[in-house]
């Protein structure tokens, strides 16, 4: 069972928590990111996207997201990948979560940061004669990742480290990480009004919104 309305508050007040201790993380150690028993099968069904459901759950996630406050920060204002790459690492993330609302927002981030149709569309299948080397291979990294409970095969892996510098690895996965700790809460706040609304939960779509 996902969270009811007063978990979700906590969930709301944890992420303040967060930003907050965005500012006050040092750097130095490589940038690391993984999943919590609860955002793989028995606990996720997938039916309306992954969600939040166990506090354990939300702090392992907020921590890991306070611990690249750096990287996220160097992301938006230093802009060590540009835009058009952390948009692109933000829908694969958010398709693979299923919300429809930060896939459906962050489509049109990725128009406003230069993305075309066809850039978009390239997102789906991940082809990699549709992509730059090193933005595909990254790409590849985040969804195999997400797609095998948090285990990368080795050979992607070790591409990963060696095509992209150890700051635009850490931009990735700060980009990743923001974007999943927003997907599970997106999610949590659509299944409540559904319920509210006497809909259920309904099969998320999670393609690219046109």
């Amino acid at each position: 069972m996902g969270f009811g309305r007063r978990s979700f508050l906590a969930i709301a007040s944890g992420g303040l928590v967060a930003v907050a201790a965005l500012s006050l993380r040092k750097g130095g150690e490589e940038a690391r990111v993984s999943l919590h028993p609860c955002d793989l099968p028995p606990h996720q069904s997938m039916i309306g996207g992954r969600t939040w459901k166990a506090p354990s759950q939300l702090a392992h996630h907020l921590r890991e997201l306070a611990q690249l406050g750096r990287p996220l920060a160097s992301t938006y204002l230093l802009r060590t990948i540009s835009p058009a790459f952390r948009e692109k690492v933000m829908l694969v993330t958010a398709m693979a979560n299923a919300c429809r609302w930060c896939t459906w927002a962050h489509s049109r981030f990725a128009r406003a940061a230069g993305l075309s149709e066809i850039e978009l569309k390239a997102l789906i299948a991940l082809d990699p004669r549709d992509f730059p080397r090193r933005e595909w291979v990254a790409l590849a990294w985040v969804r195999a990742f997400m797609e095998n409970a948090g285990e990368v095969p080795a050979e992607l892996d070790e591409e990963f480290r060696a095509i992209l510098t150890p700051q635009e690895r850490a931009c990735v996965l700060a980009s990743h990480k923001a974007m999943f700790v927003f997907n599970l809460t997106a999610n949590n706040l659509r299944a409540m009004l559904n319920r509210l609304r006497g809909r259920g939960d309904e099969t998320a779509a999670c393609g690219i919104s046109l």
